[in-house]
Formats: structure tokens, sequence, C-alpha cells
């Protein structure tokens, strides 16, 4: 952008949500295909190889995209061990991945 202003808190309040929404489209777009267990027609694998070869030129292109949320969530770039992480801010000590995977 030319323009040069300062940007105010409620303009960030109204385009975060797009932005997500937007890299949710994107993980949705990428995982297309996920749900197939077996394709035996050839117009299944087709749609499968067609929508694959679009979805893959997307596939690590959005790193932008991941700055910009990461500022609107975290703009002085603050960085923590997972040690200060439990000690000083109550964080987890069980593996969430381990934990969110009891409940699937």
């Amino acid at each position: 952008m030319d323009r040069k202003r300062e940007i105010r808190i409620e303009e960030l309040v109204f385009i975060f949500p797009f932005l997500i929404n937007f890299k949710k489209q994107i993980r949705s777009l990428l995982t297309f295909n996920s749900g197939w267990l077996e394709a035996g027609s050839d117009v299944a694998l087709f749609s499968i190889y067609l929508t694959d070869s679009i979805s893959e030129k997307l596939a690590g292109n959005y790193s932008e995209l991941d700055y910009f949320i990461e500022l609107f969530i975290n703009p002085k770039r603050l960085i923590f061990t997972k040690e200060e992480m439990i000690d000083k801010y109550n964080f987890p000590k069980e593996d969430l991945n381990d934990v969110d995977s009891d409940f699937m």
C-alpha cells in the first residue's frame, strides 16, 4: 500500500476474522481429498488427481498470510520456551496432541 497512516485497532479487529476464515478455507482445500478411502473408477481418480494438482499449487504458498496472522496475535514477536510456559503461565505439562487424540 502506498498510503502511510496509523492503523486503528478497530480496523484490525474487523479484518482479523476474515484472515482466519481465509486460512481455514485454504486448509480445507489442502485436505479436500483426505476423505477418500478408495477410488475404483477412472472418473473418481480423475477428480482426485485434478483437485490435488490444483491444491498442490497452494501448498506452502501462504506464508505471508501466516506471518500477518501471527503479527495480529503476537505483534512483539515474543518467544517462550515450553518450560517458561509451564512455570510462569500454568501451561499444561501434558502433550496436548496426546490429550486431543484421546477425544477423537
